[in-house]
């Protein structure tokens, strides 16, 4: 009866131990939480703000690059790099993709990072292109007005997109948050 008494003793002592520490750890991970992560990945440092361009400054770079390729290219898309977007609408990334009308199903990529062109590529295609107009909306000016949304107010900008819209003629803003992507005419 003594040792059953013991064992029971040991058993509730160790129970108890267990749920000590449990509590602990968790109360110390609520008061302590760990320091941010740094989201630079290893081996790249963050882009000074030197480096970033607005949409225009990526379109000019890729324009001419795009003539090479064809001589009557215009612009079908563009694209900020995914979490490298300023509420300013400047980017340390651009893809922009150009067509032609004698190469049809056929896409030209041009890359733009740091205010140099890292690399250009056909690629397959289907779409419409143009010039975006001289008036159109930056991409600043659509960041903007998708901040003034109601319940956007605060939203993290994690990208954002020009595309040559269904039928060609428009030009659409896609402005990427984690709530999804608001669309806005370019248009202004």
């Amino acid at each position: 009866m003594m040792i059953h008494n013991l064992h029971k003793k040991i058993l509730i002592g160790l129970t108890l131990t267990v749920l000590a520490v449990g509590l602990g750890g968790i109360g110390y991970l609520y008061f302590f939480p760990s320091p941010p992560v740094n989201k630079t990945p290893p081996g790249e440092q963050a882009r000074p703000s030197e480096k970033l361009m607005t949409s225009i400054d990526a379109y000019v770079l890729a324009e001419s690059k795009a003539k090479q390729w064809r001589a009557d290219a215009v612009l079908a898309a563009q694209n900020s790099a995914p979490a490298q977007t300023s509420t300013n609408g400047q980017a340390g990334e651009w893809e922009l993709i150009f067509v032609s009308d004698a190469k049809k199903g056929i896409g030209y990529k041009v890359t733009i990072a740091d205010k140099i062109v890292r690399g250009a590529e056909e690629i397959p295609f289907y779409g419409q292109g143009g010039v975006p107009p001289a008036d159109s909306l930056t991409a600043e000016q659509a960041i903007e007005k998708v901040l003034k949304i109601k319940g956007y107010e605060n939203e993290k900008i994690i990208s954002v997109e020009m595309i040559y819209g269904p039928g060609g003629s428009q030009w659409y803003w896609g402005v990427k948050t984690a709530k999804g992507t608001v669309t806005i005419k370019a248009a202004k």
